[in-house]
């Protein structure tokens, strides 16, 4: 996949004039239809359609320039993984093809020590943080200040446990946008990123945010394309995902 890539990279660069690009990260699960191995540690729980069992999961990186997305790199990831390892690993990966501007993540990367690596690597990013139900929340605390459209800028320091069980600290810069309704949107959402990008208003904040959604399309599209297989060997699955994003 890398070498291909390195001879792909080339007229790619011609087309990016040497500009920043935008990188959106995002998993996608392979169902897994047959009998389990008590063993094995590639497949998870999460049974994304009917009648599987489980799934193979697939981290990747994307350049994101306007309306076209081009995959740079991807990972298979094992139960119980550290998102923040597989993100950085391709966030150095991709440092090798482009110049990076930011980083997009949906909520399923919520982690303040994903953000604390991203910080270390000195790279920008942009995550829809989570937001939690509960009403006695900081953040619930946060938007009922708000009136609708408004916009505010929050810090906070948070703690982490690494592997080793040492408890560590990040302090993150939320953005937090009450009801914005942007362009074609059926209705106002509230927003929340934890992100270190400054930009002039809320709708830059959400746009840029939204540079990652043809993300899904992608997936969409290399899951039509992918050659169907019962297998439980997690190296012919992996071969089998990437044959299809060269495809793609």
């Amino acid at each position: 996949f890398n070498t291909v890539m390195k001879s792909l990279i080339r007229k790619i660069k011609v087309f990016l004039r040497n500009r920043r690009v935008i990188l959106a990260f995002d998993t996608t699960y392979e169902p897994f239809y047959g009998n389990l191995n008590a063993n094995n540690f590639w497949i998870h729980n999460y049974k994304p359609v009917r009648g599987c069992v489980g799934c193979f999961v697939f981290i990747t990186v994307s350049i994101v320039v306007g309306e076209k997305k081009f995959i740079l790199g991807s990972l298979p990831v094992p139960i119980h993984w550290n998102k923040a390892d597989y993100v950085e690993k391709l966030v150095r990966l991709a440092r090798e093809y482009v110049r990076i501007e930011a980083c997009l993540f949906d909520r399923g990367f919520t982690a303040y020590e994903l953000i604390h690596r991203l910080k270390k690597l000195r790279v920008g990013y942009q995550i829809l943080w989570k937001k939690d139900k509960r009403k006695d929340t900081w953040l619930t605390k946060e938007l009922k200040k708000l009136k609708p459209k408004q916009i505010k800028v929050y810090i906070k320091e948070n703690g982490y446990f690494y592997r080793d069980k040492s408890k560590y600290y990040v302090r993150t810069r939320f953005v937090i946008i009450k009801q914005y309704k942007y362009k074609n949107d059926a209705e106002a959402y509230d927003w929340v990123f934890a992100t270190n990008r400054k930009l002039k208003s809320q709708m830059w904040y959400i746009k840029g945010y939204k540079c990652r959604w043809g993300i899904e399309t992608i997936y969409r599209i290399t899951g039509e394309i992918r050659i169907k297989t019962t297998t439980l060997n997690e190296v012919k699955r992996y071969f089998l995902f990437v044959f299809s994003c060269l495809l793609y």
